[in-house]
């Protein structure tokens, strides 16, 4: 004439997503004898990770819990007597899935990989996007952006929204910088380049005057085919070198 009595209707735990194994023990206890006071268990409303021992109400987690997908969940505990109709009691439990800084944040650069500027370009200017995100949540989630290669003499900047800028005037720096750009979360880090390539200025002969809205030429094409010489032969019939015998000899025809 007992029902099976839990030591709380309602259990509430805390675990890391990477926690795995023995979470919880919800034995109640039936005070009748005999069969009437063996009790078992069972899970309902539990996602496939959830597991009970049917003989003593341990619940296991057989499977790390994902905070990204599931930040909480909630099930229940049953626990049944072997009286004759068998007795049954509920607990709810409910568990919080703690986020871990588990996930690699994701850098994607907006513009071109390759940045093309002249060399008189003004100070500021901005070269770069990138953007950054996190599948984390808080402070795992807080990116920060660096320069963390090619930028001798601090040349270019990098500000917290991913902006890469120009800071100093380019003349007489090297025409090539190749920037790695990293974005971390205060463990997990991740990188992509940028090339920017300085433009001189061309120097142009004096007196020459380029027609920019036709392409042009700096040697005018050959248009006409070439004429190939040919040969003809004549006969002399006056005396070569003191002999009196005719001669042929050739004569190119242009």
């Amino acid at each position: 004439d007992n029902s099976p009595q839990f030591s709380s209707p309602n259990f509430t735990l805390v675990v890391n997503e990477t926690t795995t194994g023995l979470v919880l023990s919800a034995m109640a206890v039936d005070r009748d004898s005999l069969d009437r006071g063996r009790v078992t268990y069972e899970v309902f409303g539990a996602p496939a990770e959830v597991a009970i021992d049917a003989n003593n109400g341990s619940v296991f987690l057989t499977a790390p819990l994902d905070h990204e997908l599931q930040d909480q969940l909630e099930f229940v505990v049953q626990a049944s007597d072997h009286g004759i109709p068998p007795r049954r009691t509920n607990a709810t439990v409910v568990v919080h899935i703690a986020d871990l800084n588990d996930n690699t944040p994701q850098l994607e650069l907006l513009t071109t990989s390759v940045v093309f500027l002249a060399v008189d370009t003004p100070v500021p200017s901005t070269v770069a996007l990138f953007n950054a995100s996190d599948a984390d949540y808080g402070l795992s989630a807080v990116l920060n952006f660096a320069l963390v290669s090619g930028n001798e003499g601090d040349v270019f900047s990098i500000n917290s929204s991913g902006a890469v800028s120009l800071q100093q005037p380019l003349a007489g720096l090297p025409s090539v910088f190749v920037l790695q750009v990293s974005v971390d979360d205060g463990f997990n880090f991740a990188y992509r380049t940028v090339k920017v390539v300085v433009e001189l200025p061309v120097a142009v002969p004096p007196g020459v005057r380029f027609d920019v809205q036709r392409p042009f030429f700096l040697r005018a094409p050959q248009t006409t085919p070439r004429t190939v010489p040919t040969q003809n032969f004549v006969r002399l019939e006056t005396p070569v070198f003191g002999s009196s015998a005719s001669h042929v000899v050739p004569v190119s025809a242009r």
